[in-house]
């Protein structure tokens, strides 16, 4: 299990109650580590444009029904979320995760943009 990871998502409204989650960037892994390929195995659609940069790519999944996947499979347990403001009239969504003893952490960001009323 890697020693500090992260997922990168960004969120888009499309209607009351309709999110999109095109792709998400979870760092700290390779693709040919045992949690990415357990990840695959759960039907997960895990690529890596470019190898160069770290990190794999995660389409059509929630950060939500990923942080359930990484709870489930690993042991990691939910702490309390953080937001701050972003450039751009945006605002930065932290979400903690903990494995093990605590000695281990997984942080989700998102940028959420606001639009127009009710737009994000």
């Amino acid at each position: 299990m890697s020693d500090v990871c992260g997922i990168i998502a960004d969120l888009k409204r499309e209607g009351p109650g309709e999110y999109v989650f095109k792709k998400l960037t979870v760092l700290g892994f390779d693709s040919d580590e045992q949690e990415i390929k357990k990840l695959q195995n759960l039907g997960y659609t895990v690529g890596d444009e470019n190898s160069r940069y770290e990190g794999v790519e995660i389409t059509n999944s929630s950060p939500f029904q990923l942080m359930r996947s990484m709870a489930k499979e690993f042991g990691y347990k939910p702490c309390k979320p953080s937001n701050s403001d972003a450039p751009g009239d945006r605002q930065t969504v932290v979400w903690t995760l903990l494995g093990g003893e605590g000695e281990e952490s997984l942080g989700v960001i998102a940028d959420i943009k606001r639009e127009s009323e009710g737009e994000y």
